[in-house]
């Protein structure tokens, strides 16, 4: 995605993952790509997925 930035602009990446570390270098490289991206312990993430499902 960061590669192609006019691939899906307008979404929200949302990044869950158990490796902390491995998930804020993706983070930082999306970020610097432009893009929108929440970052997302793994442990929270349905409540994060229910959160935008009621939008």
């Amino acid at each position: 995605m960061s590669e192609n930035k006019k691939r899906q602009s307008a979404a929200t990446i949302i990044v869950h993952t158990r490796n902390a570390d491995g998930g804020m270098r993706m983070v930082e490289l999306l970020r610097e790509n432009a893009r929108t991206v929440e970052y997302v312990p793994f442990p929270l993430l349905d409540a994060k997925i229910n959160h935008y499902w009621k939008r």
